[in-house]
C-alpha cells in the first residue's frame, strides 16, 4: 500500500492546508482521509496529543458507526480495546470503567469515549458510576455531610390566622421531599416520573415545578418530608433549584 506519492506532481497543495495533510503523511491525516473516504468531511473528529479520536458536534448520529470504525483502526490499544468492549452486548459497564481506571485512563478520556457505544447498554448509568469513583477526597466528604431532595414545588394561597382572622398569603409548598443518592440510577430516574407529572399539570401555579435541595445531614436528614417543617421554610425557598 502506497502512503507517500512517489512524485510531486502527484500531490495537490492547497493554500492555507498542512502539506503533510496534502502528502497524506502522519496518522492525523490518515484519519481524515478515511473519514473523506467514508462520505464524511473529515472534521468530524477532534484527536487529542494521546491521539484519542473524539466525535464532535460536526458529527451526524447516523456516522458514528463509520466513526467509530476508524477510531478503533488509529487509537492506540488503551483505547480502541476499551470502545471494542463497551460496544459488546451484556457487557458490565462498571468492570469496564474499572479496568479502564486501573490501566491508567482517566474519568474525561473515559467519558469522552462512551459515546461510541452502540446502544446495547446502560450509558447513563455508566456515566454516574464513573462520577462516583472518580471523585476525589473533598467530593467524598461533601457528598458524606450533605443531602439531596427532590421534589415537586410550586407556591400556593395558605390561610394564616392572624389576631383571630384569617388571611391567605403566597407560600412555597410542596409534595412529598424525597432523600436520594445521586449515584443511583435507580433513585434519579424519579425526576423522569415527577417531570411527568409537573407536565399535565403546570397550567396550576406559575412555577409549578421539579426542584432539587443540596443541604447538610444536620439540617434536614429524613427520607422524606411530606410538607417543608417550618423552621426550614426559609432554608428551602432560599436554596431550592429547579431542575
Amino acid at each position: 500500500m502506497k502512503l507517500v506519492p512517489e512524485k510531486l506532481n502527484e500531490i495537490s497543495f492547497e493554500r492555507g492546508k498542512d502539506p503533510r495533510e496534502s502528502m497524506n503523511i502522519g496518522k492525523k491525516a490518515q484519519v481524515i482521509s478515511e473519514l473523506k473516504k467514508a462520505s464524511m468531511d473529515g472534521d468530524e473528529v477532534d484527536i487529542t496529543e494521546k491521539f484519542m479520536i473524539i466525535p464532535n458536534k460536526n458529527m451526524q448520529s447516523y456516522e458514528l458507526d463509520r466513526t467509530r470504525d476508524i477510531a478503533i483502526k488509529y487509537m492506540p490499544t488503551i483505547y480502541s480495546e476499551f470502545v471494542k468492549r463497551i460496544m459488546k452486548k451484556g457487557t458490565i459497564l462498571k468492570v469496564v470503567i474499572d479496568d479502564a481506571i486501573s490501566s491508567g485512563m482517566s474519568p474525561d478520556e473515559i467519558k469522552d469515549l462512551l459515546v461510541y457505544s452502540n446502544g446495547e447498554n446502560d450509558i447513563s448509568g455508566a456515566k454516574i458510576y464513573l462520577a462516583k469513583v472518580s471523585r476525589d477526597e473533598e467530593k467524598i466528604r461533601e457528598d458524606e455531610e450533605n443531602n439531596i431532595y427532590i421534589f415537586i414545588g410550586y407556591t400556593d394561597k395558605v390561610p394564616v390566622t392572624v389576631n383571630g382572622k384569617q388571611y391567605y398569603e403566597d407560600k412555597f409548598t410542596v409534595e412529598n421531599m424525597i432523600k436520594i443518592d445521586k449515584y443511583d440510577a435507580s433513585q434519579l430516574s424519579q425526576v423522569t416520573g415527577m417531570k411527568l407529572r409537573v407536565r399535565y399539570q403546570e397550567h396550576k401555579h406559575p412555577d409549578y415545578g421539579v426542584y432539587m435541595l443540596h443541604v447538610p445531614k444536620e439540617v434536614m436528614d429524613e427520607e422524606n418530608y411530606y410538607e417543608i417543617p417550618e423552621h426550614l421554610q426559609d432554608i428551602v425557598e432560599k436554596y431550592k433549584r429547579k431542575i
